[in-house]
Protein backbone atom coordinates (compact mmCIF):
# COMPACT_ATOMS: atom_id res chain seq x y z
CA UNK A 1 0.00 0.00 0.00
CA UNK A 2 1.23 3.52 -0.91
CA UNK A 3 -0.54 6.71 -0.28
CA UNK A 4 -0.25 8.55 -3.49
CA UNK A 5 -0.31 11.90 -2.85
CA UNK A 6 0.83 15.26 -4.62
CA UNK A 7 1.87 17.33 -1.33
CA UNK A 8 4.14 14.22 0.17
CA UNK A 9 7.50 15.52 0.93
CA UNK A 10 10.05 13.46 -1.64
CA UNK A 11 13.04 13.41 1.20
CA UNK A 12 15.46 11.12 -0.16
CA UNK A 13 16.29 10.36 -3.90
CA UNK A 14 17.88 7.29 -5.51
CA UNK A 15 21.88 7.16 -4.89
CA UNK A 16 21.44 10.19 -1.89
CA UNK A 17 24.38 9.52 0.83
CA UNK A 18 22.75 9.21 4.22
CA UNK A 19 23.85 9.50 7.81
CA UNK A 20 22.45 8.25 10.85
CA UNK A 21 22.72 8.35 14.88
CA UNK A 22 20.13 6.25 16.62
CA UNK A 23 19.88 4.91 20.38
CA UNK A 24 18.71 1.25 20.59
CA UNK A 25 16.94 -0.59 24.29
CA UNK A 26 16.05 -3.75 24.14
CA UNK A 27 14.36 -5.53 27.38
CA UNK A 28 14.21 -9.96 27.43
CA UNK A 29 11.52 -11.89 26.32
CA UNK A 30 12.47 -14.48 29.22
CA UNK A 31 11.81 -14.62 32.63
CA UNK A 32 14.99 -15.85 33.81
CA UNK A 33 16.48 -13.18 31.75
CA UNK A 34 16.43 -10.25 33.74
CA UNK A 35 18.72 -8.17 31.52
CA UNK A 36 18.39 -4.96 29.36
CA UNK A 37 20.82 -4.49 26.19
CA UNK A 38 21.29 -0.48 25.18
CA UNK A 39 22.82 0.29 21.47
CA UNK A 40 24.42 3.58 20.21
CA UNK A 41 24.77 2.89 16.70
CA UNK A 42 26.36 5.23 14.13
CA UNK A 43 25.83 4.33 10.49
CA UNK A 44 26.43 5.74 6.97
CA UNK A 45 23.85 4.45 3.55
CA UNK A 46 22.55 4.95 0.04
CA UNK A 47 19.01 4.95 -0.90
CA UNK A 48 19.37 2.07 -3.51
CA UNK A 49 15.89 2.52 -5.27
CA UNK A 50 12.50 4.26 -4.51
CA UNK A 51 11.46 3.62 -0.65
CA UNK A 52 14.30 1.00 -0.13
CA UNK A 53 17.49 2.35 2.13
CA UNK A 54 20.36 0.50 2.91
CA UNK A 55 22.68 1.29 6.07
CA UNK A 56 25.89 0.15 7.80
CA UNK A 57 26.39 1.01 11.25
CA UNK A 58 28.88 0.66 13.90
CA UNK A 59 27.52 -0.11 17.27
CA UNK A 60 28.59 0.96 20.77
CA UNK A 61 26.48 -1.78 22.97
CA UNK A 62 26.11 -2.34 27.08
CA UNK A 63 24.40 -4.72 28.81
CA UNK A 64 23.02 -5.02 32.27
CA UNK A 65 20.83 -7.39 34.57
CA UNK A 66 21.13 -10.73 36.06
CA UNK A 67 20.67 -14.80 34.49
CA UNK A 68 19.15 -17.14 36.57
CA UNK A 69 19.67 -20.49 35.93
CA UNK A 70 17.78 -23.20 37.10
CA UNK A 71 19.42 -26.79 37.56
CA UNK A 72 17.18 -30.07 39.28
CA UNK A 73 19.24 -29.24 42.99
CA UNK A 74 20.36 -25.58 42.62
CA UNK A 75 19.98 -22.05 41.07
CA UNK A 76 22.85 -20.02 40.09
CA UNK A 77 22.36 -16.43 39.34
CA UNK A 78 24.87 -14.48 36.96
CA UNK A 79 25.71 -10.93 36.49
CA UNK A 80 24.99 -9.94 32.83
CA UNK A 81 26.82 -6.93 32.49
CA UNK A 82 28.66 -6.52 29.65
CA UNK A 83 30.39 -3.74 27.24
CA UNK A 84 31.12 -4.29 23.65
CA UNK A 85 31.04 -3.24 19.94
CA UNK A 86 29.82 -4.59 16.63
CA UNK A 87 29.10 -4.34 13.22
CA UNK A 88 25.75 -4.45 11.08
CA UNK A 89 23.60 -3.75 8.20
CA UNK A 90 20.20 -2.71 7.76
CA UNK A 91 17.86 -2.41 5.04
CA UNK A 92 14.32 -0.34 5.24
CA UNK A 93 11.67 0.09 3.18
CA UNK A 94 9.37 2.89 3.32
CA UNK A 95 6.13 1.50 2.39
CA UNK A 96 3.64 4.03 3.11
CA UNK A 97 4.28 7.80 2.55
CA UNK A 98 2.08 10.85 3.46
CA UNK A 99 3.34 14.16 3.59
CA UNK A 100 5.71 14.18 5.75
CA UNK A 101 5.09 10.67 7.68
CA UNK A 102 6.28 7.25 6.53
CA UNK A 103 5.61 4.37 7.72
CA UNK A 104 8.59 1.77 7.09
CA UNK A 105 9.98 -2.14 7.79
CA UNK A 106 13.51 -3.11 8.21
CA UNK A 107 15.66 -5.99 8.67
CA UNK A 108 19.27 -5.85 10.18
CA UNK A 109 21.68 -8.50 10.69
CA UNK A 110 25.47 -8.28 11.94
CA UNK A 111 28.33 -9.49 14.39
CA UNK A 112 28.35 -8.25 18.15
CA UNK A 113 31.79 -8.42 20.27
CA UNK A 114 31.38 -7.97 23.67
CA UNK A 115 34.37 -7.93 26.55
CA UNK A 116 32.54 -10.50 28.93
CA UNK A 117 31.22 -13.22 27.63
CA UNK A 118 27.69 -12.35 26.68
CA UNK A 119 24.82 -13.94 27.65
CA UNK A 120 26.62 -15.48 30.54
CA UNK A 121 28.32 -18.59 29.94
CA UNK A 122 27.80 -17.41 26.28
CA UNK A 123 30.73 -16.42 24.09
CA UNK A 124 32.49 -12.99 23.29
CA UNK A 125 31.35 -12.92 19.54
CA UNK A 126 27.81 -13.34 18.59
CA UNK A 127 25.36 -12.82 15.37
CA UNK A 128 22.57 -10.64 15.76
CA UNK A 129 19.49 -10.23 13.91
CA UNK A 130 16.73 -7.37 14.47
CA UNK A 131 13.84 -7.02 12.27
CA UNK A 132 11.43 -4.23 12.56
CA UNK A 133 9.36 -1.31 12.03
CA UNK A 134 8.74 2.31 12.58
CA UNK A 135 7.53 5.44 11.55
CA UNK A 136 9.54 8.53 10.34
CA UNK A 137 8.98 11.71 10.34
CA UNK A 138 10.49 14.14 7.61
CA UNK A 139 11.25 17.63 9.69
CA UNK A 140 12.74 19.19 5.95
CA UNK A 141 14.35 17.61 3.35
CA UNK A 142 17.27 16.85 5.05
CA UNK A 143 16.58 15.46 8.14
CA UNK A 144 14.10 12.83 9.28
CA UNK A 145 13.24 11.69 12.84
CA UNK A 146 12.52 8.26 13.20
CA UNK A 147 11.43 5.72 15.87
CA UNK A 148 10.39 1.88 15.83
CA UNK A 149 10.15 -1.29 17.55
CA UNK A 150 12.04 -4.90 16.67
CA UNK A 151 12.56 -8.27 17.82
CA UNK A 152 16.04 -8.58 18.59
CA UNK A 153 18.13 -12.02 18.82
CA UNK A 154 21.27 -12.22 19.68
CA UNK A 155 23.20 -16.05 19.18
CA UNK A 156 26.75 -17.37 18.54
CA UNK A 157 25.15 -19.60 15.58
CA UNK A 158 25.14 -22.56 17.11
CA UNK A 159 21.82 -23.80 16.66
CA UNK A 160 18.67 -23.24 19.24
CA UNK A 161 19.26 -25.35 22.23
CA UNK A 162 22.90 -26.30 21.58
CA UNK A 163 24.76 -26.48 25.05
CA UNK A 164 27.07 -23.40 23.91
CA UNK A 165 24.29 -21.39 21.94
CA UNK A 166 22.69 -19.14 25.11
CA UNK A 167 20.74 -17.30 22.99
CA UNK A 168 19.23 -13.80 23.95
CA UNK A 169 15.67 -12.76 22.51
CA UNK A 170 13.85 -9.53 23.30
CA UNK A 171 11.71 -6.40 22.13
CA UNK A 172 14.02 -3.40 20.94
CA UNK A 173 12.48 -0.07 21.18
CA UNK A 174 14.43 2.14 19.02
CA UNK A 175 14.85 6.30 17.94
CA UNK A 176 17.45 7.90 15.50
CA UNK A 177 17.66 10.83 12.76
CA UNK A 178 18.64 10.35 9.32
CA UNK A 179 20.70 13.48 7.76
CA UNK A 180 21.14 13.63 4.24
CA UNK A 181 24.56 14.68 2.95
CA UNK A 182 24.97 17.33 0.38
Amino acid sequence: MHAQNPNAAQTYQKGDKLFTLGLEYVDSFSADKDIDLYSFRLGYGSLLFKNVVFFGTLNISGTSGLLKIENEDTTEILNAESFGFGTSFLFRWYFVQFKNISLFLDVGAGLLYSFQSFPPKGTKLNFTTRPGGGLAININSRTQLLGGINRFHLSNGQGYNHPFNPAFDGLGFFVGIILRMK
